[in-house]
């Protein structure tokens, strides 16, 4: 009688490796295409916490933007004045962002953006 023995062939174990490999190729790159996206943008729980803080500031320093704000123009607050002034936290993650645009219009709600250079 003749015994069987089990397993795997080379042959089959290369075949495995092989899709292994082909699967690694496609997933891979797509899986690093998604951490470099969230790398590169904030989080919207950071970005409401800078447009909040943003808004408080304004309210606080109305008389500064006063001009502006009769003239329906944008504001420009540097997130280091911000952190300075108490409003926002130096650990708040905001990247490479360094300053938030607010449109400001008597009697509408502000809309915010955020700016890496003043321009």
């Amino acid at each position: 009688m003749k015994t069987e023995k089990k397993g795997f062939t080379l042959i089959e174990l290369m075949g495995v490796i092989v899709l292994l490999g082909i699967l690694g190729l496609v997933v891979f790159p797509a899986i690093l295409n998604q951490m470099k996206k969230v790398d590169t943008s904030l989080s919207e729980a950071n970005r409401k916490i800078v447009y909040s803080a943003a808004d408080d500031y304004i309210k606080d320093n109305r008389n500064n933007f006063q001009t502006q704000i009769e003239n329906d123009s944008n504001i420009v607050i540097e997130l280091d004045d911000l952190v300075n002034g108490g409003y926002l936290s130096k650990d708040i993650d905001v990247k490479d962002y360094r300053f938030v645009e607010v449109s400001v219009r008597e009697g509408v709600p502000y809309n915010y953006k955020l700016l890496k250079n003043n321009s």
